[in-house]
């Protein structure tokens, strides 16, 4: 529905015949209509009200009404009439409703009585003019039939309403069930959920009912039909006791889940406790040795056994330092000769030649001549003797080292030495480790028996899981069993002599409506469900959007029956409890308006009086900023003081007109409306 002109006539303060055009532009979905108090902002949006649902209330309430609705002016020059035109396209169709109200001229305005009252529907004829869809002479049904394929009268007020108000009704406390029950029909016919409730209360009262009762009507044998109607019964009885069953073990099952995951998550958030315990566990392992085996006795162990060998390296400390001396001597103090060699090289003396055969000359025997003094002085005998007992010691060495020389047994100390400080680092950052770790267990705040006991309590979770999986599995198998024999029965009831065409078409049509209802009721259930979460994402999205407290306010929650709950910083909150104000209530009602437009299954425009009331400059910026995303038209009815001139420039390349409600030049009690540019005509009016 997109409504493309609207004519009023003698309707409140609008004398004559006036039109309004609504017509929008693509990329320009807004109109804005300006207008000081009591101009006639909130008398045009009655109008549209009025002329597609007529006045509510009993009859007294609604003639007080259709009397008030009357121009004073127009009723003392005359009989005349009351009217309002809509003009609208839906679907592609071009429709055009009037409702009117007939008047007789008085002399006193307060005397007017409103005459005769109806509602005319028209659309295009094929030819020229228009044909007439409703007529004054059908019935008020056949006009709500006709309105309800568009956009029921309860599901209007999320498209047609006051900004001040719908604060309080949206995102404000109800005053009973009554009104929360008003507001959940009307938003459930807004989403079609409504219609999909009425096919399926259809399907039971004009399907399955109405063709069970006549195929009844049209069967024989029946005692034993009836007999058979009975069992039938009785087994639809106790399925109907198997399904509320199962729906109690679906729950019971949800909620277990829903405890399990919460076990677990607290779980996660205490595994640090027993990672930190078994590395300590493990570090204290590591030092101690395992006491299951006998042979690791840890690094504790392996740096006294270190210790012990080189205690026992330094038991031989004096040893391997005479030995070290020995060596030194064995290795830097060249022997010339031993006692053999004196008898040698006094025999070379008394001999012409050597032993190889050389001749030795006068130089070659002076030479061997102080060789024989030099061997045959004390120092050069205590060298000899110094030299073979330093031999004698460094064989006794090698003996007791295993065959190591010297030098071989001062690098096995120092490797011994090198194993020590390495192990000692080991054992230190082990220590620190382990230090660390208890450090952080303080900070967990959790016991080992709280670990525990979590994980019992997930346990007893997974077996009551498991019982009533295996429970629901066997309610499942019972349902069917029963299902086949209900279906059974249904089957030897239709197949009873007597049954003709006409039964046969009966349970035909019987059992599809039986079917088609159910597949309306699944189809609900998961409609619901989704829809629900779909007007809650985007309400969310349009709420943080639009809210100044961003630091605060994270969503948006809507409950089954669709309380709006509010999501903040620090948990899910209901409204009653966060108390927000005024204006933030408005915000929260807009948000939640929004979503359900986002996803109706009704078309519809926005028409919004007084949209701005009391929000302050944050909120007002970021609503004027999504108005051209409310829809693809939005009328705005709005007073000098919500929107100035740079509220205009903010959204003029979406507006596609900007009409004005003033004082009528001949009379100051009547209204009219023209079409303005805000810059030069309303200069004044309009208040930076």
């Amino acid at each position: 529905m997109k409504i493309v002109n609207v004519t009023l006539k003698n309707f409140l303060p609008y004398y004559g015949e006036i039109e309004v055009p609504l017509q929008t532009d693509t990329d320009a979905p807004l109109i804005l209509m300006v207008g000081e108090n009591d101009r006639g902002k909130t008398a045009f949006l009655n109008a549209l009200q009025w002329c597609l649902y007529g006045f509510d209330g009993n009859p007294p309430e609604k003639r007080a009404k259709r009397r008030s609705a009357i121009n004073r002016r127009a009723a003392t020059e005359g009989d005349g009439e009351t009217s309002v035109t809509v003009e609208f396209t839906h679907h592609g169709t071009v429709h055009r409703i009037r409702r009117y109200i007939t008047f007789e001229g008085v002399d006193d305005p307060d005397d007017r009585e409103p005459g005769d009252s109806a509602v005319i529907v028209e659309r295009p004829s094929s030819g020229s003019g228009y044909e007439t869809v409703i007529s004054k002479r059908d019935s008020t049904e056949d006009y709500n039939e006709f309105m309800n394929s568009i956009l029921p009268e309860t599901a209007s007020d999320f498209f047609f309403f006051d900004g001040e108000k719908v604060g309080s009704r949206y995102a404000g406390t109800q005053d009973g069930e009554r009104d929360k029950d008003d507001i959940r029909k009307a938003i459930e016919t807004v989403l079609g959920i409504q219609q999909i409730q009425k096919s399926i209360e259809d399907l039971d009262r004009y399907g399955r009912k109405h063709y069970s009762k006549l195929y009844h009507e049209a069967e024989s044998n029946v005692d034993d039909l009836q007999e058979l109607k009975d069992n039938i019964a009785d087994k639809e009885d106790e399925l109907q006791a198997l399904r509320t069953e199962k729906d109690s073990e679906d729950q019971r099952l949800e909620t277990l889940e829903e405890s399990l995951a919460a076990v677990k998550e607290d779980i996660a958030e205490a595994a640090g406790y027993e990672e930190a315990h078994n590395d300590i566990q493990e570090l204290t392992e590591a030092l101690e040795g395992d006491d299951e085996d006998e042979e690791d006795e840890g690094l504790y162990g392996e740096l006294q056994a270190k210790e012990e060998e080189k205690k026992e390296y330094h038991t031989r400390l004096g040893s391997l330092i005479t030995g070290i001396g020995s060596e030194h001597i064995d290795d830097e103090i060249e022997v010339e000769g031993v006692s053999g060699e004196v008898e040698i090289i006094r025999s070379l003396l008394e001999e012409p030649r050597c032993v190889c055969g050389t001749k030795i000359g006068e130089k070659e025997r002076e030479n061997l001549e102080d060789v024989l003094e030099e061997m045959q002085t004390d120092d050069g005998r205590q060298i000899i003797d110094l030299n073979d007992t330093a031999s004698k010691h460094i064989d006794c060495l090698r003996e007791e080292s295993g065959g190591k020389d010297v030098r071989g047994t001062k690098v096995s100390y120092h490797e011994i030495r090198e194993d020590i400080n390495r192990i000692d680092q080991e054992i230190e950052q082990s220590e620190g480790r382990i230090e660390e770790l208890k450090e952080e267990i303080e900070d967990i705040n959790v016991t080992g028996e709280d670990l525990q006991r979590l994980r019992k309590q997930e346990e007893d979770l997974n077996d009551q899981v498991i019982d009533t999986k295996a429970t629901i599995e066997r309610l499942d198998r019972d349902i069917n069993k029963l299902d086949s024999k209900i279906d059974q029965l249904k089957d030897r009831e239709d197949s009873m002599e007597g049954a003709t065409d006409e039964e046969e078409r009966y349970r035909t049509l019987r059992n599809l409506s039986e079917k088609c209802r159910d597949a309306w009721e699944e189809i609900k259930e998961e409609y619901v469900k989704t829809r629900r979460q779909d007007v809650e994402d985007h309400a969310s999205s349009v709420f943080t959007r639009l809210t100044n407290k961003n630091e605060v306010y994270k969503g948006l929650a809507i409950s089954e029956d669709y309380d709006l709950d509010i999501i903040t910083k620090s948990g899910r909150r209901s409204i009653e409890e966060q108390d927000p104000s005024k204006g933030a209530r408005q915000i929260i009602a807009y948000s939640f308006i929004a979503g359900l437009n986002k996803y109706t299954a009704r078309d519809a425009p926005i028409v919004i009086d007084t949209p701005i009331g009391p929000l302050d400059s944050t909120h007002k910026h970021n609503l004027i900023d999504y108005l051209p995303e409310f829809k693809d038209q939005v009328v705005i009815l709005y007073q000098p003081e919500e929107l100035h001139q740079s509220d205009l420039d903010q959204i003029d390349q979406h507006t596609t007109r900007h009409l004005q409600i003033r004082v009528s030049e001949e009379d100051p009690e009547c209204s009219v409306v023209e079409e303005v540019e805000p810059k030069v005509d309303l200069g004044e009016v309009l208040v930076q």
